[in-house]
């Protein structure tokens, strides 16, 4: 019985051209297909109608089966346009000025990551205002926020309009009177009511005009409490900075009475050790370290170990009432011991006798009373009062109006 030729399945490489004649001389031999075996065929139409019924109906396993174990991970992907829109303005004058002579303070929205930036600037003038947009603008860009369009005060100078263009950011001016056409007017209610509620919580004596140093704090965590429209499951300071730690970077009230430890190297043989100061604000270099300002040098120190004075709230401190629940309590346990104890005194004594008395007195006493439902009193039913008539009141004419807005005209 002779065989029947083998198959060759060939490969053709991408150098080869693709006339077929050229392609099988580079053709590379890849495995050997045995022959297919001959296949008897039917000799009538009905035989073949008949073997076509009997096979079963072909039926396509799935791609992919999943098991009633298996575990699937779905990854949906949405895309979101940066629009690169950013507004800008200055707060009014503070109070008092800064130590470093700031007055203002410049406050830059950015729309794409929800982020509120607040920078303190000594005027309003076009050099400082120039100086300020541009680090803010620094770091949009290396966060990779590349500010596209610019809304600003109509009152923009020349120098900041100039520099936007040099930078490609489009910028549009706000008409005169119409502020609310401005993204940051909006940012600077929030962040001022965020700033007012911050110096409120500081100690009565923290110096006012260290009010510049507080500005950190404030927009970390006016930050941290608003989402980013980019990605609303992260905050807008997370989108801009990376994920906050709060283990590495810890956080207290501004503004609040600290005693900051001082080394030995740093004192002197019987000096006390801590120094009375004020903390201003986190050290987002350093790990686990707070930023304090000392009244008596006049400077400004990274501290790792600090004391806290809060002003407002009192620490936690044990009542009476506690100490003596306490007290009956290890009373209770102490003369429920069955052991033999060498500081217990043996239970035929009468000093036994007179603890467990007494015992049992504090026990009743402790013991919460049961409330008793106290009955409502009746309400007697209110009488429907006849309605008073309104006196008529005349319209106010246009001349009425006039006359009572004089003063204002």
């Amino acid at each position: 019985m002779t065989s029947a030729p083998t198959k060759t399945v060939h490969f053709i490489t991408d150098d080869d051209p693709i006339s077929l004649p050229s392609a099988t001389k580079s053709s590379k031999t890849l495995h050997t297909i045995p022959p297919e075996e001959p296949q008897h065929r039917p000799t009538s139409s009905n035989t073949a109608q008949t073997q076509i019924q009997q096979q079963p109906a072909p039926t396509l396993a799935p791609a992919f089966q999943e098991c009633p174990d298996h575990k699937t991970h779905h990854i949906y992907t949405q895309r979101e346009t940066i629009t690169g829109q950013v507004g800008s303005d200055q707060t009014g004058q503070f109070v008092v000025p800064s130590t470093s002579r700031n007055k203002y303070i410049f406050v830059l929205y950015d729309y794409d990551s929800n982020s509120i930036h607040a920078e303190p600037i000594p005027n309003r003038k076009q050099e400082s205002i120039k100086d300020t947009y541009e680090k803010v603008l620094r770091l949009l860009q290396l966060r990779g926020l590349r500010p596209k369009l610019h809304r600003l005060d109509n009152e923009a100078s020349k120098l900041l309009t100039d520099f936007m263009t040099d930078e490609q950011v489009n910028y549009q001016l706000t008409p005169a009177g119409l502020h609310h056409r401005n993204w940051a007017e909006r940012a600077i209610q929030t962040f001022k009511n965020h700033f007012i509620s911050g110096l409120c919580s500081t100690h009565p004596d923290f110096p006012l005009n260290l009010w510049d140093k507080l500005l950190l704090q404030a927009t970390l965590t006016l930050n941290l409490l608003r989402p980013s429209r980019i990605n609303p499951q992260l905050s807008a300071h997370a989108q801009v900075y990376g994920a906050f730690n709060f283990d590495k970077t810890p956080l207290a009230p501004p503004g609040i009475k600290v005693l900051a430890h001082e080394r030995a190297e740093d004192r002197e043989s019987y000096a006390v050790h801590s120094a009375r100061g004020y903390y201003v604000g986190p050290c987002l270099n350093h790990y686990h370290c707070y930023r304090v300002y000392i009244p008596s040098t006049n400077s400004f120190r990274i501290a790792n170990t600090v004391d806290w004075f809060p002003h407002n709230i009192k620490m936690p401190t044990a009542s009476a009432t506690d100490i003596l629940l306490a007290t009956a309590k290890d009373l209770t346990a102490a003369l429920r011991q069955n052991q033999q104890n060498a500081l217990l005194l043996p239970p035929d004594m009468q000093t036994r006798h007179a603890l467990t008395k007494l015992n049992e007195i504090f026990s009743s006493a402790t013991k919460p009373q049961e409330e008793i439902p106290a009955t409502l009193p009746r309400v007697p039913a209110i009488q429907m009062k006849t309605p008073v008539t309104l006196p008529r009141v005349p319209a106010t004419t246009t001349e009425g109006y006039l006359d009572m807005t004089a003063t204002n005209r």
